[in-house]
């Protein structure tokens, strides 16, 4: 039906329109990500600071799709080991501010390692490696 030439062709051009899909993905990703990064701006209004100055073990990730309340990435999101805590709960980390919890990390990290929080970030790199910050979660 049709010629070697031809054949490939249509491979060549399935190749591309899939490479065009998946960059055009991943853009509007990123897109979205900014908007809601955009959107981020902790409210001051009936702030309560829960009184508990404790220690947690700080990472880092960049690894984008979509966490645990549906929501796709965005700076100023954290996953925490402790699945007590409620999603969409504001918390405090010394040296980086009010974020939202926003996705839990594997069940086996809070026995193994203790407390962790998660940061989203871009740029995030192994330079990173693992901190000891103290943090508060806000009402």
């Amino acid at each position: 039906m049709f010629n070697k030439k031809t054949k490939i062709y249509l491979i060549i051009f399935i190749i591309v329109a899939l490479l065009v899909s998946v960059i055009y993905s991943f853009y509007i990703i990123n897109k979205r990500a900014i908007e809601i990064g955009k959107r981020f701006v902790p409210e001051k209004q009936n702030i309560v600071i829960i009184p508990l100055n404790k220690i947690a073990r700080i990472t880092c990730y960049k690894t984008q799709g979509i966490m645990a309340n549906g929501n796709y990435t965005y700076p100023g999101a954290v996953a925490v080991s402790d699945y007590s805590i409620p999603l969409n709960t504001k918390i405090y980390v010394e040296g980086y501010g009010i974020m939202s919890i926003e996705d839990h990390t594997a069940s086996w990290i809070q026995k193994k390692r203790g407390f962790t929080i998660d940061i989203y970030s871009p740029n995030c790199s192994m330079k990173f490696g693992v901190k000891k910050l103290t943090y508060k979660l806000l009402k």
